[in-house]
């Protein structure tokens, strides 16, 4: 099996290329990173390396002319949705697989399923959600107005998001966490950049009976912990459902903000909600919870991502 050795033009956390399970795959298919970047045959980065002329006039200076792979599953890293470019004279060819090109979230469960899936729950009884009554709905996440346009298309969520927390906090309804919202709307310092970030969250939305839980982006099979999270500790999400998100769940599990006229019909049915009604849905989504740990194979849905990677590696130049 002939290798092939990359050289990562930055770090590339979070990605196969740092994650210990995806080196493994990637060395077993042959894929190997290096540190010697004489040696490299390809270049992998999160970033499309050419802001400027500039930067391509100075590429052969910096650099060996061998293509380029940039790779990222974040939909705000790399914006482009061509997925070649062909080499010039000063710069080689460009191939891009991100969250546009449809090579990268491929199935729901590939990037979040094996970290936001942990364990079997238990179903939520009377008992189980009798402290939730005090506390109704929370939202967790930075404020931030950075719309996203694709093909002239706005997929942003996070500012429909931020409406939505914004409205029920003014109702009284809605805690919220997280740095720079207007008006000092804050109950908590943001934890994120903190090494148990994730377990914080958890024991911070566990006690109310409600998550805004919005995508940052609608992409299609763009489901991250966010809709997990809530679930997990026998919170009910409330969610931006779309199509594809009714592939794991069923209709009346979570709250989906698309069967509301407007915040104002949300809110009133959430603060009306009966109990026997939150029961059968946040035990529907617990289901849905339960079903995928039992017969999804995470880290399976998560090669068959990087198949795409070592596909792209060993074929194109």
């Amino acid at each position: 099996m002939n290798t092939i050795k990359v050289y990562l033009l930055d770090e590339m956390s979070n990605t196969p290329f740092t994650f210990e399970k995806g080196i493994q795959y990637l060395n077993k298919n042959g894929i190997f990173i290096t540190q010697n970047e004489k040696e490299a045959n390809w270049y992998v980065t999160r970033f499309f390396p050419f802001k400027s002329k500039t930067d391509m006039l100075f590429w052969r200076i910096r650099h060996r002319y061998i293509p380029i792979l940039v790779w990222t599953d974040e939909p705000r890293f790399c914006t482009i949705t061509q997925n070649y470019f062909k080499p010039q004279i000063y710069v080689p060819s460009v191939h891009i697989m991100n969250c546009y090109t449809n090579d990268i979230y491929i199935n729901p469960f590939c990037i979040f399923g094996y970290w936001a899936i942990s364990n079997k729950l238990n179903y939520a009884t009377n008992e189980t959600i009798a402290h939730k009554k005090s506390k109704l709905v929370c939202s967790l996440g930075s404020y931030r107005k950075e719309p996203l346009f694709i093909n002239g298309n706005n997929i942003d969520l996070s500012e429909y998001r931020q409406n939505l927390s914004i409205d029920g906090y003014n109702k009284g309804i809605v805690d919220i966490c997280g740095p720079n919202w207007p008006n000092n709307i804050i109950i908590t310092q943001d934890t994120r950049k903190d090494k148990d970030w994730h377990k914080q969250k958890l024991n911070f939305i566990k006690d109310y009976k409600f998550n805004i839980a919005i995508e940052n982006t609608l992409i299609k099979y763009y489901i991250s912990e966010k809709i997990w999270d809530p679930i997990t500790v026998g919170v009910l999400p409330i969610y931006y459902g779309n199509q594809w998100i009714y592939e794991l769940f069923k209709k009346d599990s979570f709250i989906d903000t698309n069967n509301y006229h407007n915040f104002k019909d949300l809110f009133e049915h959430i603060t009306t909600m009966t109990d026997e009604e939150y029961l059968n849905r946040l035990n529907l989504c617990i289901e849905t919870y339960n079903k995928a740990f039992d017969s999804i194979d995470f880290y399976q849905q998560y090669y068959l991502m990087i198949d795409n990677i070592i596909k792209k590696l060993k074929t194109a130049k």
